[in-house]
């Protein structure tokens, strides 16, 4: 292996991987300091996909503003709200652990008083 694996500015080891079996070549995986999640890019598989894109739940939000937010028993509800109407609900249920979204085009007061009743869906089918 012609590379090493290097140090952070904090001097701690960073991650690592061999993104090529016959080259074995090591590179650096980029973290985002904020959210801890790896920054990576996705080469399509298929010859007829032209990209892939990963969106995060902080892209999701983008644009929008934070509308209310309740706890009620062990329910956490956040609703967002972007300046056309349309609206990001997210429910955090203690007990199971469970996140889950629902969306909406318009009347984010509506689906703040209907908040329990709504349809709930995970991250990857609402979005």
């Amino acid at each position: 292996m012609a590379n090493s694996i290097k140090i952070d500015a904090n001097h701690k080891g960073v991650i690592a991987g061999i993104t090529d079996d016959s080259a074995q070549d090591i590179i650096n995986i980029r973290v985002d300091p904020i959210t801890n999640r790896v920054k990576t890019t996705i080469e399509p598989l298929d010859s007829t996909v032209d990209s892939v894109t990963i969106v995060t739940e902080d892209e999701v939000y983008q644009g929008y503003g934070l509308f209310a937010v309740l706890t009620e028993a062990g329910t956490t509800y956040i609703l967002k709200e972007n300046k056309t109407g349309e609206w990001i609900m997210k429910r955090l249920v203690a007990s199971t652990g469970t996140t889950t979204y629902s969306t909406g085009t318009s009347d984010a007061s509506t689906a703040w008083t209907d908040r329990a009743t709504i349809t709930y869906d995970t991250y990857a089918n609402t979005f």
